[in-house]
């Protein structure tokens, strides 16, 4: 490793060198895109929903897998070490599900960054012996000097690479990584960081016979921010007139709740629905009801319901009327002569990130987003619409 930390202008002129090599990480880009016949279903996460669509993580897996290279390149030019670096995954996780996963003691370190925070850890063998070049003491913290290493070879030079790299693909200067924070204690509690679903991309990294991974989380306000640039490949096309969405004519119900005459919905307030958390959903056509169903995902991107049970084998449902207002998951138009059966998939409108919409007298009286803070569903009201 060589001998003097890296200076701001050192930075700036090995980044602008890495930069020049654009054309040919472009060609190491994947090129065979998803096949458009392929339907991957799983079932709605209510408790965990996600955060992001399918094909905004797929641009952040090009972007990461990209942006690795550059990093690679910088400790070979930097500080001299050979390494063999590739992105491994980037998908959705809550924080304390990543969190639970590391290995302690394992050097980790928190951040904020564009309005959210975020963590970045490595593997304590790649460290110590693929850094470091000495043997780690599994069962000890990095000690001052080590946490100082870490975060000042390692961790800097990684965030300002990521920061430049991400300032270029969003055409605009991106703030640096702020409130750096070693942990030393390895709990939970010891990270400023809220239990919520974020984006964690997995680097894998050998440094002659020592192997492991590197990992980054970001939470969501991070993730967002960027969607406020040109950082995603988003047309924004004024002359582009999106085809009319049919009439629905078949919703996928929630759960239903009271609201008194002439009472208004309240931002921010939660209301509890009369269903439990795992029970299955109500399917509506026509105000009919057809079936009985559980929310699903189509590949990542669009809200869908799987019927749960022939419309032959149907009791007939009864709906209290003191219950008056409505949570509804999706709907959809369906042709008339749709049997809903076992089995069937109900692609709905929707895609996963839009809120719920909350009905009284058949109007859309506000939205909302899915909450269980105990056993039943209930929604969380984001936008009131004033009638």
């Amino acid at each position: 490793m060589s001998e003097s930390p890296l200076s701001q202008d050192e930075i700036e002129q090995l980044l602008d060198a890495i930069a020049a090599g654009d054309e040919e990480a472009e060609a190491l880009k994947p090129k065979t895109p998803l096949s458009s016949s392929a339907r991957k279903i799983r079932p709605f996460d209510f408790k965990h929903p996600d955060k992001f669509l399918h094909s905004r993580l797929r641009e952040l897996f090009i972007v990461f897998d990209d942006f690795i290279r550059k990093f690679q390149l910088f400790l070979q030019s930097q500080y001299d070490i050979t390494a063999q670096i590739h992105l491994a995954g980037c998908d959705q996780f809550p924080f304390e599900e990543f969190f639970r996963a590391l290995p302690p003691p394992s050097p980790l370190c928190t951040f904020d960054w564009m309005g959210g925070s975020g963590a970045f850890q490595i593997a304590a063998d790649v460290f110590f012996q693929g850094i470091l070049g000495k043997a780690p003491d599994k069962n000890q913290k990095l000690n001052g000097l080590e946490a100082r290493l870490f975060m000042g070879y390692l961790f800097k030079p990684f965030g300002k690479i990521l920061q430049t790299y991400f300032s270029k693909k969003a055409g605009k200067s991106l703030p640096d990584f702020a409130n750096q924070k070693f942990i030393s204690d390895f709990f939970i509690r010891d990270i400023p960081i809220s239990d919520d679903m974020g984006v964690v991309a997995t680097f894998y990294i050998k440094i002659g016979q020592t192997e492991g991974n590197i990992n980054l989380f970001l939470n969501p306000d991070c993730i967002n921010s960027l969607n406020e640039t040109s950082f995603f490949n988003i047309t924004n096309d004024d002359s582009f007139i999106p085809l009319a969405t049919p009439t629905p004519n078949t919703i996928v119900e929630m759960g239903r709740f009271h609201l008194d005459d002439g009472e208004i919905l309240k931002e921010n307030m939660i209301y509890e629905t009369n269903k439990l958390g795992g029970e299955v959903l109500d399917v509506l056509k026509d105000e009919k009801y057809v079936g009985k169903a559980e929310g699903t995902v189509i590949d990542g991107e669009y809200k869908a319901a799987r019927i749960l049970s022939n419309i032959s084998d149907l009791e007939e449902k009864k709906f209290d009327d003191f219950l008056n207002t409505r949570v509804i998951f999706g709907c959809s138009k369906t042709a008339d002569n749709i049997e809903f059966g076992e089995g069937c998939i109900v692609p709905l409108n929707e895609d996963i990130l839009e809120p719920v919409k909350i009905i009284k007298n058949n109007k859309i009286i506000g939205y909302g987003e899915i909450v269980i803070p105990d056993e039943n569903f209930c929604v969380k009201v984001t936008k009131v619409v004033d009638k």
